[in-house]
């Protein structure tokens, strides 16, 4: 590779390796393959990769700060035919700030309607994509200070923020503040859901272990 990779992230199957470098993301099946079997060109420097829980889109977050999100299972069953308008990756723009992390929500039959939160500043903006509309998106607000990580508990649409305002807001359908967890005095860092969903553990600022349970509230 000509330059140095910025992130780079296996598909959920496995099947192909999505690299993120300074000008373009290019999409490998490096067991079969000496050359991508995709590549798309960026607006932005790239800050992280995420693959869609089935597989079916990627995510890019950019420093501009925008994303972009290809539809990679419609396009996959195309090439080698160049990609028209549709398959083309969505640009999303308009978010207050660099975006740190994102999510895409693990819900059983969900093909048709992938929901993406991305954190950025003290808000999280969730994009939904509606059929005949494409990608609508709105923001969850509650947080005071920086948003630093989240999270969908695996198989439900329930999204984890934490914040360094010391609260880990629980968002049912990534629409409503459900509960918010607190212990944090400086705020909490980063957030990881059990592959159960039974547990949420947290980090905090100053060291902090916390472990929830979603059936005993604690």
């Amino acid at each position: 590779m000509a330059e140095r990779p910025q992130d780079m992230q296996w598909s959920p199957t496995e099947e192909v390796l999505a690299i993120a470098l300074r000008t373009n993301i290019q999409i490998w099946n490096p067991f079969h393959n000496t050359s991508p079997l995709y590549q798309w060109e960026l607006t932005a420097t790239p800050i992280t990769l995420n693959w869609s829980t089935d597989g079916h889109y990627l995510a890019c977050a950019m420093c501009d700060p925008s994303i972009s999100i290809l539809h990679w299972s419609k396009l996959c069953h195309t090439n080698p035919v160049p990609p028209g308008p549709k398959e083309l990756p969505a640009l999303m723009r308009g978010f207050p700030g660099k975006v740190r992390r994102l999510a895409w929500a693990d819900i059983p039959e969900s093909d048709t309607s992938p929901m993406l939160a991305a954190a950025t500043r003290e808000v999280v903006a969730m994009w939904l994509l509606m059929p005949e509309k494409g990608w609508q998106s709105w923001m969850l607000d509650l947080h005071s200070q920086a948003v630093l990580d989240i999270a969908f508990q695996p198989k439900t649409g329930m999204l984890a923020s934490a914040s360094e305002d010391g609260w880990l807001i629980l968002w049912q359908l990534g629409i409503e503040a459900m509960q918010v967890l607190d212990g944090a005095a400086e705020g909490f860092s980063c957030l990881a859901w059990h592959s159960s969903g039974q547990y949420l553990a947290a980090g905090g600022q100053q060291g902090e272990l916390f472990v929830w349970s979603m059936v005993t509230d604690r």
